[in-house]
Parts: structure tokens; sequence; C-alpha cells
């Protein structure tokens, strides 16, 4: 975890999300709460996209 840990804090507004217990593999009990902080950060990128435009 440490490496996820320092990659976050090098990139600004970046969130980490531990699943304890999980290595390199992606179980499928854990899709959801993956697909919901994916889903999360496209937002974000839409939002920013958007506020872009606007400025321009």
């Amino acid at each position: 975890m440490i490496g996820g840990r320092l990659t976050a804090a090098a990139i600004p507004a970046a969130e980490l999300l531990e699943i304890d217990g999980m290595g390199h593999d992606l179980p499928r009990q854990v899709w959801d709460r993956v697909l919901d902080k994916l889903e999360d950060v496209v937002d974000r990128g839409e939002a920013g996209r958007r506020s872009l435009a606007a400025a321009s």
C-alpha cells in the first residue's frame, strides 16, 4: 500500500481508495466500490471541462 499512498500524495487532488486485503487482483465483491469511485473521478473531470469551456 505504500506505493499507492506515495502515488496519491504526488498527484494534486488525488483520492486513494484503500481496500483491506486486496492486492493486484480485482475481486468481484469490490467492483461496486471501485466503479463508484471511478464515476466520481469522471464526474469531476467533466465538471472541470465544463468550467474551462464556460471560461473561454
